[in-house]
C-alpha cells in the first residue's frame, strides 16, 4: 500500500522551492507513494506546471485572484477528499494553512522553512509569521 502526500507551496514559477519539489516528485519512488500537489496562487503559465504534469502528479491550484479564505474552504475541501496522510507545507507562510486544513483528519502536517527562522517570520507578518512558526 502506498502513502498519500499532498505538497502545498506558494506558485510553480521559477523559484528555488518549486524546481526543488519537482526533482523530488521526479525521483520520489512511486511504488510506496501517490503525491500530489496544491499551488496556492495557481498559474498554468507556471514554469513548473507542466514539468510536474507530465510526470503524471496531480495539481490542485486556486486562482491567484481568489480570497484566502476562500482558498482555505477549496483547500479544507480538497483534503477531505484526497485524505493524504502526510499534508507538506513547502512554503513558511503556508504552514498555518497545512495546520488548519488538517484539523480533525488522521493527516499529519508538516512545515517547512527554507532560511532563517527569524527572517521567515518577519517577511510573512506579524500574524502569519507567528502562526506558521508553531
Amino acid at each position: 500500500m502506498s502513502c498519500r502526500l499532498l505538497y502545498l507551496i506558494g506558485d510553480l514559477g521559477r523559484g528555488g522551492a518549486e524546481r526543488q519539489l519537482y526533482l523530488l516528485l521526479k525521483n520520489i519512488d512511486r511504488k510506496r507513494f501517490r503525491p500530489q500537489v496544491v499551488s496556492w496562487s495557481f498559474s498554468e503559465n507556471d514554469r513548473y506546471a507542466s514539468l510536474i504534469r507530465a510526470l503524471d502528479v496531480p495539481i490542485h491550484g486556486f486562482p491567484k485572484s481568489i480570497s484566502t479564505a476562500a482558498k482555505m474552504r477549496r483547500f479544507r475541501r480538497l483534503v477531505l477528499e484526497i485524505k493524504p496522510e502526510v499534508l507538506h507545507s513547502y512554503i513558511f507562510y503556508l504552514n498555518v494553512a497545512a495546520q488548519c486544513v488538517t484539523f480533525g483528519t488522521n493527516a499529519i502536517a508538516i512545515g517547512s522553512i527554507r532560511c532563517d527562522f527569524l527572517s521567515e517570520r518577519q517577511e510573512a507578518g506579524l500574524v502569519r509569521g507567528n502562526l506558521s512558526a508553531q
